[in-house]
């Protein structure tokens, strides 16, 4: 099976990259210009890319990319997250090639959990999944389960060149305020009660899944969510708005969703972002 990859230059990817090398048919690296070492990390790849004769696509985003993005979120995370799959799936659709390989590592996945926790999210599962999808990509993480300590180590001992971006070590951002809390308390501590909340809804979120899947293919949102319990409405509700991608879900928004589509008329709109609604037939 062939892939394409994204590599930021970071110890991660460039583990990735040099992994799966043989495999992977082109790189995708998305240089965002909010600091003068994305110059440095962009370098990186490209050598790595150049030596090893894999072809590479370079995204330079500009305030223009930034301004339409803009429109769908005021979080600049999530803003970079839309931009770099929107550029990994234009490039997969060029090749034919939708397997995407990303380095989320096992530290990702906690901080992706505790945050959740943090948020008193009721989702059923905590962290981020080893294999998801971003409307037609399959997203595969095969290195997901290691410590982001043994990829610096990896790199270091292939002499694997990668960048630290110096924007992780600021308190800017929640996710790098929960990186220095892991840091200070334990890795596995934290694992351990993530794969604990997750062992303990496994059953129910594998009736959820079946239970979209089957909403998925009627279509008929009202009809089908009424004949549910509130529970299992609340997460039918949660996945919908995650699969497509909408940022900042909380209870208010999933109960006024519930809301609308059980008493609302028909031809109504609920706004999900500023440019996407779900509308009532």
């Amino acid at each position: 099976m062939k892939y394409i990859a994204g590599v930021s230059g970071g110890p991660d990817s460039m583990a990735l990259l040099d992994k799966y090398k043989k495999k992977i048919t082109l790189v995708c690296h998305v240089n965002y210009n909010k600091r003068d070492t994305a110059i440095r990390d962009r370098k990186i790849v490209s050598d790595y890319c150049k030596k090893n004769k894999i072809n590479l696509k370079i995204l330079n985003v500009t305030d223009k990319i930034y301004k339409v993005y803009k429109k769908k979120s005021n979080n600049f995370q999530n803003i970079a997250r839309l931009i770099r799959y929107d550029f990994f799936l234009k490039n997969a659709k060029k090749i034919n090639c939708y397997n995407l390989l990303i380095s989320h590592n096992l530290n990702d996945f906690v901080e992706t959990g505790i945050m959740q926790i943090k948020r008193n999210s009721k989702a059923l599962f905590y962290g981020i999944k080893k294999n998801s999808n971003y409307k037609d990509l399959n997203i595969i993480r095969p290195l997901l389960f290691k410590p982001k300590i043994n990829l610096k180590k990896y790199c270091e001992t292939h002499n694997v060149s990668y960048g630290i971006d110096e924007s992780n070590f600021s308190d800017l951002y929640e996710r790098n305020r929960i990186r220095k809390t892991i840091d200070k308390t334990s890795l596995k501590y934290f694992y351990k009660k993530i794969l604990k909340h997750n062992k303990k809804n496994a059953k129910l979120n594998t009736k959820i899944t079946k239970l979209y899947s089957a909403w998925k293919q009627k279509n008929y949102l009202d009809t089908f969510l009424n004949s549910q319990n509130d529970e299992c409405k609340y997460h039918m509700a949660y996945r919908l708005l995650s699969e497509n991608d909408i940022p900042n879900i909380s209870s208010t928004k999933i109960d006024s969703l519930l809301k609308f589509a059980e008493k609302s008329k028909k031809n109504k709109s609920f706004r999900l972002t500023n440019d996407l609604f779900i509308c009532k037939k």
